[in-house]
């Protein structure tokens, strides 16, 4: 954070700038504490051999609730968990 005030400072960046520049480096640092982006959240078999799974593939701000959510993806694929 302080390299990224410092940069801020250097650049002369618009209060727009800086409100948009630490609004994401927080968002980041909240989010990656509990997951990443690529892990994966659940399995489920949908087969003899095939199986789903949800992985995480984003994170978005919900303004209403005031919480953050990791966005998924189901993937499927052939093989052994």
């Amino acid at each position: 954070m302080f390299k990224l005030i410092i940069s801020l400072l250097l650049n002369k960046a618009t209060s727009h700038d800086w409100k948009i520049q630490i609004a994401a480096a927080l968002l980041k640092d909240a989010f990656f504490k509990e997951t990443k982006v690529g892990d994966i959240v659940s399995y489920k078999k949908i087969g003899h051999k095939n199986y789903k799974r949800k992985e995480v593939v984003g994170i978005a701000y919900n303004f209403k609730t005031n919480e953050i959510k990791s966005l998924t993806e189901e993937h499927s694929f052939r093989g052994n968990i």
